[in-house]
């Protein structure tokens, strides 16, 4: 079920080194959610990603990506990081953690997945895979609806692909950021713009949950 990391890449650096793009973005919300005021537009967080690619690219230096064979796709390295990245599904709105749904999850996950889409195939992401199969299974939840034995069944696999999705841009995005492509003009652009999509959401998620906890504080009868 995990793969070894690979050892062969010769352009090999050290961890902290190696994912300095994708460890900085957090760093930057961190600071901007710190030092700026909660109503602070979105605009200059975004703009943010760009002294941050270049500190990163200071760290990281000018690289080139590993070929698609020496990558292993994050949730797929250790079990225990497939269960961390499912437990935080759902979580990052608030929902309250369901264990026996979340063991149905994980068991989903590693039986019905490995059915639908090819994890030995050495793509960078299996994030277009994933989305494809998830539109097909809600279209077809529409059309069957959600009561009776398929309706079960066809929902089961439409939570399960949904779970999918969202471990492949979790894949995705660290695949982008950890030992990136530095070398082209391509590469470059695709850190920073997947930099300014990390900060701004991570940002901008922290900053609601923030009022949200808030308010309920205030709401509560003394």
């Amino acid at each position: 079920m995990s793969e070894s990391l690979p050892s062969t890449w010769p352009g090999a650096l050290s961890s902290w080194r190696a994912y300095a793009h994708l460890y900085l973005p957090f760093l930057t919300s961190f600071l901007c959610i710190a030092f700026a005021p909660p109503n602070t537009s979105l605009l200059p967080v975004a703009a943010s990603a760009i002294p941050t690619y270049l500190l990163g690219s200071l760290i990281y230096g000018t690289n080139p990506a590993p070929p698609p064979a020496e990558r292993v796709r994050f949730t797929r390295q250790r079990f225990s990081y497939r269960v961390l990245v499912l437990f935080t599904y759902g979580r990052l709105l608030g929902t309250p953690l369901n264990l026996l749904y979340f063991a149905f999850d994980l068991f989903a996950n590693y039986m019905l997945v490995p059915l639908l889409i090819r994890e030995d195939v050495p793509r960078r992401s299996d994030l277009l895979v994933c989305v494809l199969w998830t539109t097909a299974s809600g279209v077809l939840l529409m059309l069957v609806g959600h009561g009776g034995l398929l309706g079960l069944v066809v929902g089961s696999v439409d939570r399960t692909l949904w779970r999918a999705t969202y471990l492949a841009l979790v894949d995705g995005m660290i695949s982008t950021l950890g030992r990136p492509d530095t070398v082209s003009s391509r590469g470059k652009i695709t850190v920073v713009g997947v930099q300014v999509l990390l900060i701004t959401l991570f940002t901008a998620w922290t900053r609601f949950r923030m009022t949200y906890s808030r308010e309920e504080l205030q709401s509560e009868p003394e």
